[in-house]
């Protein structure tokens, strides 16, 4: 079982039972979508509205699979990928806004987390299944194809262009908590008072919890094992969580993770996770891919500023996991 299967179970293990007594209506469903398992629930005033609360969630998600995803090539990303290069392309309201969502995140992790790393994971091979170890000329040619300042984005004209030749934007590091935070949006405009949204660790919630005067209660998956490592409560708001520890390759001799970092195009053996919680998902989800690749040492210079995620870091010492807390994480209990 993949690592965004195994947190999405997790996930739901600890949300569906207490997700009772509140009333009157509550209902919950989990689908396959974004390449992982989406697991929505909704409390409303009746049945109906629960239901239809939950339809919206998922097509709110299958919405941002057509507009983000790197993986079909008939996706509205994908054809501004083909053309960007050559000329700037206009595209729609909603690609615009995660695209601009994710420089802005990308210039406050001093590129950790960077949407035109596409081509260095390309050059490893990992996505089409075939690992393999670029030597230095390569990665070199293929680091002058990345690097977020190349987005050249015209609010006015909404139009999106590169700067060179062969970029690409991959919203992986984001869409997902992004799809999270719209389909918790659609649930609420389709009258659920309270309700969760949960896609392969990241998580969207609004209403103050399952029950009255209650929380969500979110668990993070333990790096080495399948049960948890600690539990929170969330009321409103959203986390996400990655780390290197699930998937993993083998090329020419060397072992590596599937976490790159955007700045040496090398893979990085970091944390062994990091979970984020900030306001929106696409937040936490892109800050949480910053955090499983950047250096300690850059951590005090770049979580100082005011508005980055709360985050608990795990890092592995030895044969033993600990964890440190940057800025105002809900109170958790550890397993």
């Amino acid at each position: 079982m993949n690592r965004d299967v195994r947190s999405a179970l997790w996930a739901f293990l600890l949300i569906w039972p207490l997700a009772c007594g509140r009333g009157p209506a509550e209902y919950g469903d989990e689908r396959p979508a974004m390449g992982t398992v989406v697991l929505a629930r909704a409390v409303a005033a009746d049945e109906g509205t629960a239901r239809r609360a939950v339809e919206a969630a998922f097509r709110a998600v299958r919405d941002v699979e057509r507009v983000a995803s790197y993986h079909d090539p008939d996706s509205e990303l994908s054809r501004m990928n083909r053309g960007a290069a050559r000329a700037p392309v206009e595209v729609s309201p909603a690609l615009f806004e995660i695209v601009s969502l994710a420089r802005e995140v990308a210039a406050a992790t001093d590129g950790y987390f960077d949407p035109t790393v596409g081509p260095i994971i390309e050059a490893y091979g990992v996505k089409r299944g075939t690992p393999r170890w670029p030597n230095d000329d390569e990665l070199a040619s293929t680091m002058e194809k990345v690097g977020y300042r190349g987005i050249i984005l015209n609010k006015e004209n909404r139009t999106v262009a590169f700067a060179r030749a062969g970029m690409v934007v991959d919203l992986s590091g984001i869409a997902k908590g992004w799809a999270v935070d719209r389909a918790a949006a659609a649930m609420a405009a389709a009258g659920a008072k309270a309700g969760i949204v949960e896609a392969g660790g990241e998580v969207a919630c609004f209403g103050g919890g399952p029950e009255e005067g209650e929380v969500w209660r979110i668990g993070i998956q333990d790096p080495d094992g399948g049960g948890l490592y600690a539990t929170f409560g969330l009321a409103a708001g959203a986390c996400a969580t990655s780390g290197g520890y699930a998937q993993r390759y083998e090329a020419d001799g060397r072992k590596f993770s599937h976490l790159f970092n955007p700045r040496t195009g090398r893979p990085v053996d970091g944390p062994a996770g990091v979970t984020t919680v900030a306001v929106t998902c696409a937040e936490a989800d892109a800050w949480a891919t910053a955090l499983a690749v950047m250096p300690a040492d850059e951590l005090d210079r770049l979580l100082k500023p005011a508005g980055v995620p709360a985050c608990l870091i795990i890092r592995r010492r030895g044969n033993t996991l600990e964890h440190e807390i940057r800025g105002n994480l809900p109170r958790f209990k550890t397993i």
